[in-house]
C-alpha cells in the first residue's frame, strides 16, 4: 500500500491522453488516475494478485487510465469490480508500451533542451 499519492508528471498525462486518442475527455477536465487505487489494502491486492499481470506495479502505465475530474471525484478512492477493473488493466496494457515510448520521447526533449539552452548560453558568453 502507499504511503502518498502519486503525483503524475505532465508529460505522463499527455502521453497516456494522446495514446488513449485524446478521449474520453477534453484536455482541462483529463485526470490521469490508478485503475487499482493506490490506497488498496495489502489484503486486497494479495487477492488480485493472481489475476493481475506479472510484475504488476499500482504506479506503473499499466494502472493508469484516463477519466473525466468529475467522474473520477465520484469515484474517489473505491475499486472497481475485480471484472471491470481487469478489462481496464488490458486496455491499459496494450497502449503501455506507446505510452511509454512518448513519455522516454519528452524526457529526450527536455533534456535536449536543456542542454541546449545551456549550450547557447555559455556560446553567446564567448562570443
Amino acid at each position: 500500500m502507499a504511503d502518498r499519492k502519486y503525483t503524475f508528471r505532465e508529460s505522463e498525462r499527455v502521453a497516456i491522453w494522446t495514446a488513449d486518442d485524446r478521449t474520453p475527455v477534453h484536455y482541462s477536465d483529463l485526470e490521469i488516475d490508478h485503475i487499482v487505487p493506490e490506497n488498496t489494502s495489502d489484503v486486497k491486492l494479495l487477492q488480485l494478485r493472481s489475476r493481475l499481470p506479472s510484475g504488476f506495479s499500482v504506479n506503473s502505465v499499466e494502472n493508469w487510465a484516463t477519466c473525466h475530474r468529475g467522474c473520477n471525484a465520484r469515484k474517489g478512492d473505491e475499486p472497481f469490480e475485480i471484472q471491470a477493473s481487469l478489462f481496464y488493466l488490458e486496455m491499459a496494457k496494450k497502449r503501455a508500451a506507446k505510452v511509454q515510448e512518448m513519455i522516454e520521447a519528452f524526457r529526450h526533449a527536455r533534456e535536449n533542451a536543456s542542454s541546449s539552452a545551456i549550450w547557447r548560453s555559455g556560446w553567446s558568453k564567448a562570443i
